[in-house]
């Protein structure tokens, strides 16, 4: 499929990071690992909303882990 947006050292952005934290899990997945609901990680990958400071932490964490080495 074609929505898996590139994961690299400089993606930026909330929903580039949470398509890039995502590899791998389902929403609900995810949204177990960061403590929320499917919907919160919905949202956040439609840009209807952005994580808050906290969860960005969580979300970076998961996100240098899926990220290609270079």
């Amino acid at each position: 499929g074609g929505n898996f947006l590139h994961c690299t050292a400089f993606s930026s952005g909330t929903q580039q990071r949470v398509s890039c934290a995502r590899k791998g899990y389902s929403q609900e997945e995810l949204a177990e690992k960061l403590f929320v609901t499917r919907q919160a990680v919905s949202r956040w990958e439609t840009g209807e909303t952005v994580p808050n400071t906290e969860t960005l932490k969580l979300l970076s964490g998961l996100y240098d882990k899926n990220r290609p080495a270079s």
